[in-house]
């Protein structure tokens, strides 16, 4: 009796050790992905100047033109559009009788006696007025701001923001000796991706091809980001397009 009741008991372990066992022997598998990396491009840029060998600030004379050659490099790893903040200052000037001629903070780039000359890219050094090339007047909400005409900027592009600063000589009287012309100025960029522009800025760069080219203050009309037209109304932009249109 007592060996068939072991016989029993050691049948069921088999028994249930077979079922572990069998738990055991199911095929199975495992696949992983690789961890994915996602890196931010940079933006960034950096402004150089450079003056004429040998020029003194603290002597300046009606006709001169002085060398003063300002950059802007792009150093970042995104294309951008660029943009420039101006301040111009006489001060300290002298009143002989009919008015001292300061002139407070200036952004639109309208000091008579002041002349800007820049580069015209041609590799020949020609210089041309600074007012005919390559920067654009725009003022929104306000503030007015001189944008890069020639659209987006790539990695390592360099632009040349100005070669010459003159005093003209006929327009500079008695009245700026001893006078100080003050000139600031900021870049700023923006990417030139997902309408930043549009929204961070409130301007898009417009170009079509034997209509116009520029920038322009525009606004979102409808849904957010789904349609874009120049305040004008003139021109437009519908989300999934990659051109702006003729109204």
């Amino acid at each position: 009796m007592k060996m068939r009741l072991f016989s029993s008991v050691l049948a069921i372990m088999m028994a249930l050790a077979a079922i572990g066992g069998a738990t055991l022997a199911w095929f199975t598998a495992e696949a992983e992905i690789a961890d994915k990396v996602f890196t931010a491009g940079t933006l960034t840029i950096e402004a150089d100047e450079s003056w004429e060998e040998g020029f003194s600030v603290e002597n300046w004379n009606p006709g001169d033109c002085t060398e003063k050659e300002i950059t802007v490099e792009v150093t970042g790893t995104k294309g951008l559009y660029l943009r420039a903040f101006i301040t111009e200052e006489w001060s300290n000037t002298t009143d002989l009788g009919n008015g001292d001629k300061d002139t407070g903070p200036i952004h639109t780039r309208n000091i008579d006696n002041i002349h800007w000359k820049i580069d015209d890219g041609t590799g020949t050094e020609t210089l041309v007025d600074w007012l005919n090339y390559e920067w654009q007047m725009l003022t929104v909400g306000g503030e007015t701001y001189w944008y890069y005409t020639g659209g987006r900027l790539e990695p390592e592009d360099i632009v040349i923001f100005l070669s010459e600063v003159c005093l003209d000589g006929p327009l500079t009287g008695n009245e700026y000796q001893g006078a100080t012309y003050t000139l600031g100025i900021r870049f700023e960029a923006i990417q030139t991706t997902n309408h930043a522009e549009k929204f961070e800025w409130d301007v898009a760069f417009i170009d079509i091809a034997g209509v116009v080219t520029g920038w322009f203050e525009v606004t979102n009309v409808g849904t957010p980001g789904d349609r874009w037209e120049d305040v004008g109304g003139n021109y437009y932009f519908d989300e999934g397009d990659d051109e702006w249109k003729e109204i």
